[in-house]
C-alpha cells in the first residue's frame, strides 16, 4: 500500500484519521458514486452490508 499512494513520511494514516475522515463523507454522494463505477441500480429502500456480518446474518 506504501508503493502505492505514496504517502508523506512513508507511512499509512491511523484508524482514527481515517475514521474522522469516512464521518464527513455523505453516504448518498458515496452510493450514487459506487453505483455508477459499479453499474448497479439498487431498489428504493435496499441496503449493502459493508462488512461479513451482515452477510453472515449474525
Amino acid at each position: 500500500m506504501i508503493d502505492l499512494f505514496q504517502p508523506p513520511k512513508n507511512r499509512l494514516p491511523s484508524y482514527s484519521t481515517v475514521r474522522r475522515a469516512l464521518l464527513h463523507v455523505d453516504y448518498e454522494d458515496y452510493s450514487v458514486c459506487l453505483s455508477k463505477f459499479f453499474n448497479v441500480q439498487p431498489n428504493t429502500g435496499e441496503t449493502v452490508g459493508l462488512d461479513g456480518k451482515v452477510l453472515k446474518g449474525s
